[in-house]
């Protein structure tokens, strides 16, 4: 009798371990993240249902990225780079297939493709912890400055490092795959979405009055009063009302030649807080001429003060 009982579970167990798999298995559990798809080889049909869990994954960061959006300066969402995020991310996961079945009416192979949550979770964690300290780590040097520029300054590269390491597609990912885990990283993500508007609230705080030694009719100083105006710093025009003064040194490394006259000018650029240094940036432009002297100075000037928004594009936040 426990002979015939232990040939019974023998039995039960094998044919539990052979039961075939179904797509719907996996198509209505909510533990994995599984699309169909259809193809004249089993190879096409693996490669299409691959292809639309990439095409979900792209779906849910888009919504997911425009719930969260905050309003800036006008920069857009790229599909593309969304496309290429969720291509390297889920190379990370092992993807799987239900055995292929041919549908003889449509002539197709049917494939389903599934992502167990929370294995690839555990994969993909990590890699958004690693995102996570490095931008918390620029964002709480920010919280401990008391200076409104200099914290505005630290919050800005906070925000750059954020959008470098695209956190919050990268969340949006994490809510697509795993969101009880995804639930965890509330708290980054707000601090995330407030970013720039605390930097808008410090550049409101800050006047400025910008001052340009060996400038050319005044375009340095009209270059850089357009980009502290853009960034909502105000421009003032004494230092008596200023909080902070901004100072370009122009060098116009100028050459009288045969061909004409030439300039290969450079500059150095430094604000001020009670003649303690707060910021500094310099560059140079290319070298530029001209026959006529006059035409010269200008393209030499022009150039020069493009230079110089360049750098302040980018450590006050605004596109090139």
């Amino acid at each position: 009798m426990r002979m015939i009982k232990y040939l019974f579970s023998v039995q039960f167990l094998f044919f539990v371990l052979c039961v075939p798999v179904f797509p719907g298995e996996y198509l209505n559990n909510p533990a994995y993240i599984a699309q169909v798809g259809y193809g004249e080889t089993k190879a096409d049909a693996e490669q299409n249902a691959l292809a639309a869990i990439s095409k979900y994954f792209s779906m849910q960061i888009s919504v997911s990225t425009s719930e969260h959006a905050t309003v800036s300066d006008g920069r857009a969402q790229s599909t593309v780079t969304d496309d290429v995020l969720v291509t390297s991310e889920t190379e990370l996961f092992s993807v799987q297939y239900t055995k292929p079945k041919f549908d003889k009416k449509q002539k197709l192979y049917e494939v389903t493709a599934y992502i167990d949550r929370q294995a690839a979770w555990e994969v993909y964690e990590p890699r958004l912890e690693e995102r996570v300290r490095s931008f918390l780590g620029f964002f709480s040097l920010a919280e401990k400055e008391v200076d409104p520029l200099s914290q505005m300054l630290k919050f800005t590269r906070a925000l750059q490092n954020a959008e470098e390491s695209e956190l919050e597609k990268r969340f949006a990912f994490a809510d697509s795959l795993y969101p009880d885990g995804a639930a965890f990283y509330s708290s980054t993500r707000e601090k995330l979405s407030l970013l720039e508007s605390k930097i808008r609230s410090l550049s409101g705080k800050s006047r400025v009055f910008v001052a340009c030694e060996n400038d050319h009719e005044d375009i340095l100083l009209r270059g850089v009063q357009e980009i502290f105006s853009n960034a909502h710093i105000q421009v003032v025009d004494s230092k008596e009302k200023a909080d902070y003064v901004c100072t370009i040194f122009a060098t116009e490394n100028m050459q009288s030649l045969p061909a004409g006259t030439f300039y290969t000018p450079s500059f150095t650029l430094q604000i001020t807080k009670s003649e303690k240094a707060v910021y500094s940036a310099s560059g140079k432009a290319k070298k530029t001429g001209a026959k006529n002297e006059k035409i010269a100075r200008q393209r030499a000037y022009s150039a020069l003060s493009e230079s110089v928004k360049n750098a302040l594009k980018k450590d006050f936040m605004l596109s090139k």
